[in-house]
Parts: structure tokens; C-alpha cells; sequence
């Protein structure tokens, strides 16, 4: 019986594949106008790149017992038996249902399936960042995108949630509002978790055109307002929900573990959020005044505020939603406070952000990987 044990190899080979996938964003990135024979563009080649490094990782791994990802033996079956049998999928998050169908019609075989399914988790990365990241920006957190991919290996259903998520907001940033909106409500019917984030809809309607005139103390009251009201929104809707059990035995499981919990006790999910809004608020007006940069300023808003709520509700996954979006204010950020410094010392702490989220990465490896069954990593390409 195969069995989760940490290992030292498969540690290394996700460390490689994380420094690589953001060195192959930086390339593409600065190779936009640079034709390549028989390709459109340098920034092409290198993002075709990264999705089939991704991908491969996804693609050519064992799954077995705890091996692969948790539940990634669960998907597989769902996936065998979409054919026969809905299941809860039939009333509840049909979109997944037909998504399986679909590829069930085409072939039996699990491999294709991972492919495609992994090919759109890849793609919703790159093209988030392809179209929110300028040209003068830190790479060094994009070593964190190998983290939610890995996870995606457990939790295939929310990451395509996730997918679909990001890429419904390049069509909001492109201004294609409504057919946006659809996308993400269209989310739900891929996760129901995403009920938490389709509450952007009206966030963003409501703060669009007030939020970037923030600063100073308006700026901590929106946070303090936003943060507070929302954490006691969730839970009202927490003991409401549980009261009149409007929800199913596991919903109510998850949406009870919070009860009687400090939610500082979830302090590695509360940490990454806690640097961002002290570096998000001290260098919010450093920041470029664009629609890109600007939407991308209220995603993060959105996320620090919906965080807690997430916690209260039990939905520990949220986490994952914008995930992407985090890392790239993060570069952005971590580009203007570089600049402070004069060339010799930039490159010192270029060299300790590195391994920060090096070691970053590291730690989350270390302490989950076991958890959601990736480590160790085997390959099995046939």
C-alpha cells in the first residue's frame, strides 16, 4: 500500500519547478515584441512553456492511495463513471458534471482527462498574468504559483473554479463587464464555494470609481468597516444556516469547524494576508494610477476583506480564488520598494525577497505537502 511520507527529492523537484515557471514568466514578459521563426512571439513561446512544464508535472504523476493527491482517486472515478451515474452532481455543480461527460465521450482514459482539465487550470494562470502584469515588475513571487497547482492535484473541482474565476476577470479588465459576470457566476455551477466570491460582483459595481481615491486614515476605515462587517455577516449566516439546517451534513460539517475556534489559530493562512495589507497600504500610492493596476488594487481588497469570512464559514480553500492575483500585487509592490534603495543594496534585497519566498514555499511544502497527498511525487507517464 502506497502511503504520504515526506521526501526530500520530490521537495527539490517542486522548488526547481517553481523558481523555473516564474523565470519562464520573466522571459516571456520582457520577449512581447520579439518575433521567434515560426512562432508569433518570444512571450508565446515561453508561456507555451510553462503551461506544458505545469502541466507535465500534473499529467505524469502517480496516483494511488494518498499518492497524487487525496482525492485525486475520487476524481478519476467520478470521471470513469460520468457516463453511467450523475450522482450529487445531477441537482448541485452541474457544470463539472458536463465537463466530465464531455471528455468521457472522447475516451476512457484519466491521463486525457488530467490533461485537459490541468491545461485550463495553466492557461487561467498565464492568462491572468499576461494581462495584468506591466513591465517593470518583481518575478520572485511567482514561485508561489507552483503551490496552488499542486494543490489543484487534491482539489481538481475548486481549482477549476478558480480557473474560471481568473479568467472571467481578464474579460472584466478588457471591459466586457456582463460576459464577465457570467463567467463567474457561471463558477458556482463548477464549485459551490464560489458563492463566496461572486460577492465581487457588487463590490466591485459598488467600489469601482470610489476606491482608488482612498488614502490615509480613509483608507484603514474602509478596511476596518469592510473587515468587521463582513466577519459579522458570516456569523449570522453561520448560526442561521446551522440553526434551520438549510444545508447539507457536510456543509454544515465545514461550516461548524469555526465555532468556538480563534481563527488566529489558522495564523499560516492569516500570515500571507497580514504582510500583504501592511505592504498593500503603505505602498498603495506608489502604485501605477491605470484600469489594470486599479482593478487589481480592488481583487486584493476584496480578498484581505473576504478573508476572514472564509475562515468563519469554514472554506479554507478561498484562499485559492486569488491566490494569482496576490502574488502579482506582490511583485508590483516589491518593484516600487526596490526602488528606495541604490543599486548595490537593491540587489541585496532582491537576493533576500528570492529566498523568501524560497523559503516561503519551503515551509508550506513541508507542512501541507504530506496533507493533501503530493509528496512523494512519482512519475508515471503511461
Amino acid at each position: 500500500m502506497q502511503n504520504t511520507y515526506f521526501d526530500i527529492f520530490s521537495l527539490l523537484l517542486y522548488v526547481s519547478i517553481g523558481v523555473l515557471g516564474a523565470v519562464l514568466i520573466k522571459k516571456a514578459n520582457i520577449n512581447r515584441a520579439r518575433l521567434v521563426p515560426f512562432i508569433r512571439s518570444g512571450e508565446f513561446l515561453f508561456y507555451v512553456c510553462f503551461v506544458c512544464l505545469f502541466v507535465g508535472l500534473a499529467v505524469c504523476r502517480q496516483v494511488g492511495n494518498n499518492i497524487g493527491g487525496i482525492d485525486a482517486l475520487s476524481y478519476i472515478n467520478i470521471f470513469e463513471n460520468s457516463l453511467k451515474q450523475d450522482g450529487r452532481f445531477e441537482t448541485q455543480e452541474q457544470l463539472f458534471l458536463i465537463l466530465n461527460k464531455a471528455i468521457r465521450y472522447v475516451t476512457d482514459d484519466y491521463k486525457f482527462y488530467f490533461l485537459i482539465c490541468y491545461s485550463i487550470i495553466a492557461f487561467s494562470y498565464i492568462f491572468f498574468i499576461r494581462n495584468f502584469i506591466p513591465e517593470d515588475i518583481s518575478y520572485s513571487p511567482f514561485i508561489l504559483l507552483i503551490f496552488p497547482f499542486l494543490k489543484s492535484f487534491n482539489t481538481l473541482r475548486s481549482s477549476l473554479a478558480v480557473a474560471l474565476f481568473l479568467i472571467a476577470l481578464v474579460f472584466l479588465k478588457k471591459k466586457k463587464t456582463r460576459f464577465s459576470f457570467i463567467i463567474i457566476l457561471a463558477t458556482f455551477f463548477v464549485h459551490r464555494m464560489s458563492a463566496l466570491f461572486i460577492l465581487f460582483i457588487p463590490f466591485y459595481l459598488i467600489y469601482k470609481k470610489t476606491f482608488t481615491q482612498l488614502s490615509g486614515s480613509r483608507l484603514y476605515l474602509f478596511f476596518a468597516i469592510n473587515i468587521l462587517a463582513g466577519y459579522a455577516c458570516a456569523k449570522l449566516i453561520q448560526q442561521y444556516v446551522l440553526a434551520i439546517q438549510l444545508v447539507s451534513s457536510t456543509d454544515s460539517y465545514y461550516l461548524s469547524t469555526s465555532i468556538g475556534v480563534n481563527i488566529f489559530e489558522r495564523w499560516p493562512m492569516m500570515f500571507p494576508y497580514i504582510l500583504l495589507f501592511i505592504a498593500y497600504v503603505f505602498g498603495y500610492k506608489k502604485l501605477d494610477d491605470n484600469n489594470t493596476t486599479n482593478l487589481l488594487k480592488l481583487l486584493c481588497a476584496f480578498d484581505i476583506i473576504i478573508m476572514p469570512v472564509s475562515l468563519v464559514l469554514g472554506m479554507w480553500r478561498a484562499n485559492e480564488y486569488l491566490y494569482v492575483a496576490r502574488l502579482t500585487m506582490w511583485g508590483l509592490l516589491l518593484y516600487q520598494y526596490a526602488k528606495i534603495f541604490a543599486a548595490p543594496s537593491r540587489k541585496i534585497f532582491e537576493v533576500v525577497v528570492l529566498l523568501a519566498f524560497i523559503s516561503w514555499l519551503v515551509f508550506r511544502l513541508c507542512s501541507e505537502g504530506e496533507e493533501i497527498g503530493v509528496m512523494p511525487y512519482i512519475i508515471n507517464i503511461f
